[in-house]
Formats: C-alpha cells, structure tokens, sequence
C-alpha cells in the first residue's frame, strides 16, 4: 500500500543526463531501509512476498543484546534519515566493506550537520543517546552498529536478495535497450512519469532537482514499501524503487513441468523454470543446493540446445530463458498433467 501523493519532485535530465543514466546496489542503503521497515512492520503484513525476508525475533533481541542500538535506530526513525548513512555506490559491485570504509571517513563537519537537520525531524531523545550521535566520532559509532545490524538481520539473506535485485536491474536494462529511457519508466507508473525532459515523481514534498549533467542513478530496494518511490537529493539524484521479483525466492522450487523433465531431465527443467527472470550459476546452485560446477554442466547443455542465453552484468554472466525454451515450457503445460509427486531438486539427472 502507497501513501498518497500530495506533491510532486522533478528532476530534470538534459541529453547528458539521459547519456549518464545509470543502476546500482547498496547492501548498507539496504540495512538502513531493513531497519526502518522493521520500526513500521509495513513491507512484511502488507506484502507477503516480503515474508522470507523478515528478522527473526530472536536476532533481533540478541542484536538489541549485543551493543547499545539506540543511535542507529533513533537516526534511522527520523523523517530524514542522514544523507551520509544512505551512500550510493559506485557500481554494481560494490560491497558493505567499502560502504562503511567511506561512511567513516565522512568529514565531521558534514555529519554534525546532518544528524543535526534528522534530529530536528525527530522524536525526542534520551540525553545519553543524544550526546553518541552529537560526538565527533559519531560515524564510527554508526558505521559499527550498522556493521552489526547487517550481520545479525540481513547477511543471512543477502546473497538471495542481491540476486533479486540484479535480475530487476538487467529486467529495467533490457527494457532500456529495447524502449529507451522512457520504456523504463513507463513501468514505474503511476508513481514515476516522463514528461520531455523531467522524470516527475509522486512524493510528499514539491522540490525541482537538477541533474547537473551528472545523470541520474535508479536503485532497486525490497524495503522501500509503503513508499513506492523516493528520491534522494544528491548529486547526482537517486531514484529508489520497489524491486521485482521477491515473491520468486518464496518459492519452493518444484516444477510442474513432467513432459520436460522426461525431455531434458529433472534438473535441467527446474533450471529451465528457474531462468525465466535472468540468474547467475551461483544463485541457480543457492536454490538448487548443489555445487555450482553441477549447475554449470546443466547450463552448457542448455545453452548448447538454445534453450538458455547468456549476457553479462558487469563481471557476471546471467542466465535466461530463450523464445525456444519458453516454447518448449509452454508445450510441457498445455498438454500434461502435472506429475506433483516428483521433487527434481534433489534429483541426480
């Protein structure tokens, strides 16, 4: 469920921007939105496909346990969280590691300033959690409490979530290639518009932001409900979105599809179903718990028989069905029974 729209934020793109446009992943962005969903409880009894993805309550209470939280949780709560907890990687490939390496080296300064204008958006705080966030070390303090959220709520799941994420950026790619800019966006409506050269967003405050030249980056995020969109003015602007494709990992696996599973063998049609959003060999190995060498011997079959193509995403080589294979998926289905008995992911084919 979306909040209403009173306003409007427009960020307005020259052909540089456009030129500039641009997807990352943050796994701390990530952490910092985890932890205000579970403050709201929103994104996890509004949407189920979320459910894989909430804490349990024991980590939770030995996280709260293992350091006083308080700072993060209070920071995290405002209505403007601070600009330097929510950083925007350079690439796809960026980690927690250089994340927090460039958290902490925030000059003083700049966090005094913004953890002063979030607190001014804040509830009242006790004076001893007051005084952790006013400190000149405050970004340390933050940076390993941060450390330890990531650890104990999110790393259990990253890898799986991640791969989520990654197929949504090679999903709004392909749409990029195929449709332009404006085919991308056209699938964030109603929440985003394109209106000649401004992306106009629904929000809750009227702001004009210029992209400066310096174009426009879109990052995917499983936490950003009940938002459906949020800008963060940097430079140059982020536009976060609700990813695609979480209900998939819910999933527990099996597959209807007998026919091809007689065809190309068990292991290969569950790859087969598997690879209808795109996926790399060491996800596809994660849900099919076998060694990602196996999976790749599948793969080069499949790949071989033009059921499966490759592309890349960066360093990594994604995995998705082709016309062909969809084909032979829909054959499969439209003329046999299901056989439900059968549980191919533990099948030696």
């Amino acid at each position: 469920m979306t909040r209403e729209a009173t306003a409007v934020v427009e960020v307005r793109l020259s052909l540089a921007d456009a030129l500039r446009l641009r997807f990352a992943i943050s796994a701390l962005s990530e952490t910092c939105r985890l932890i205000r969903a579970v403050g709201e409880s929103s994104p996890f009894t509004t949407q189920p496909e979320r459910a894989w993805l909430t804490p349990p309550r024991l980590a939770l209470e030995r996280l709260v346990a293992s350091a006083d939280m308080r700072p993060l949780f209070a920071t995290l709560a405002s209505n403007r969280p601070p600009p330097f907890l929510l950083p925007t990687p350079q690439s796809l490939g960026a980690n927690l590691d250089d994340e927090l390496a460039e958290l902490r080296s925030t000059p003083p300064a700049k966090v005094r300033a913004q953890i002063d204008s979030s607190l001014a958006h804040g509830t009242d705080l006790n004076q001893d959690v007051e005084a952790q966030l006013r400190a000149p070390d405050a970004a340390l303090v933050l940076a390993d409490l941060l450390r330890l959220a990531w650890k104990a709520l999110l790393a259990p799941r990253w890898l799986d979530l991640r791969d989520v994420l990654e197929h949504d950026v090679l999903h709004r790619a392909r749409l990029v290639a195929s449709g332009g800019v404006a085919a991308m966006l056209a699938e964030l409506e109603p929440f985003v518009r394109l209106e000649h050269d401004r992306v106009v967003i629904n929000s809750r405050a009227n702001a004009t932001l210029g992209a400066c030249e310096r174009g426009l980056t879109l990052m995917p995020s499983a936490f950003i409900a009940p938002d459906a969109v949020e800008v963060l003015d940097q430079e140059p602007p982020v536009l976060v979105y609700p990813t695609r494709g979480l209900g998939c990992v819910a999933a527990d696996g099996r597959t209807d599809d007998a026919a091809v599973a007689k065809l190309i063998g068990p292991t290969r049609a569950l790859i087969l179903e598997l690879v209808g959003d795109p996926m790399h060999t060491a996800g596809l190995a994660r849900r099919l718990q076998r060694s990602p060498g196996n999976v790749a011997d599948h793969l080069k079959v499949l790949h071989e028989c033009r059921l499966v193509r490759r592309s890349r995403l960066g360093r990594i080589v994604m995995y998705s069905r082709t016309a062909l294979g969809t084909a032979v998926l829909a054959s499969s289905q439209a003329g046999v029974r299901p056989d439900t008995n059968r549980s191919p992911a533990h099948t030696s084919s």
